[in-house]
């Protein structure tokens, strides 16, 4: 009898483990940008002009990645019409919203990695440009080994009160929040 309850404990524990959550790089951010030095997250366009939007990633000192794989939703009337890497070696495809970006090395730190040229049919107010799901693998490491991204908004022609996720922080302005809190490392 006492075999089987270490057996139900044992297979319970390794439940548990196979379905844990994966750790969060509270440190890293994937966004979308209005230029290149990732300090604006939302600009303006006319309809039926096209725009070039950053893809940026801000990852924590010591944390590298390969692969990153994450969600987007556009505002209607808005085309991806061009997608341009700026690291070298990168890709990145699509299936439905799920973008995935590929390296062939590692990748450390913060980079514009892609210029995304889109194109609007209509001038919206405050379209919403989503980023969502994020999730990166270490490198070098199996692709099971992932973490999250947290991740961000773009506003394209905003008005009034932008979103929460829209609003940028400066890096140094966190470390500094990040001090005066007393919050420690990530990942």
């Amino acid at each position: 009898m006492r075999w089987l309850l270490a057996l139900a404990a044992a297979c319970s524990l390794s439940a548990s483990v196979a379905f844990s959550e994966p750790a969060v790089c509270s440190d890293c951010f994937l966004g979308v940008y209005d230029d290149l030095a990732m300090t604006q997250s939302s600009g303006r366009a006319a309809s039926f002009q096209v725009k070039s939007v950053y893809l940026g990633l801000r990852l924590a000192p010591g944390v590298g990645t390969s692969r990153i794989d994450f969600d987007a939703t556009y505002p209607p009337g808005f085309t991806v019409v061009d997608v341009q890497a700026l690291v070298p070696g990168a890709t990145y495809d699509t299936v439905g919203n799920r973008a995935q970006v590929r390296w062939n090395s590692c990748v450390t730190g913060t980079h514009a990695l892609f210029r995304v040229k889109v194109l609007t049919t209509a001038t919206p107010r405050n379209a919403l440009l989503q980023l969502r799901n994020g999730v990166a693998g270490a490198c070098p490491g199996p692709a099971a080994d992932g973490w999250l991204v947290p991740t961000g908004c773009y506003v394209l022609n905003p008005g009034g009160t932008a979103p929460p996720c829209s609003t940028p922080v400066a890096p140094s302005t966190w470390t500094f929040v990040k001090a005066l809190f007393g919050t420690t490392g990530s990942r």
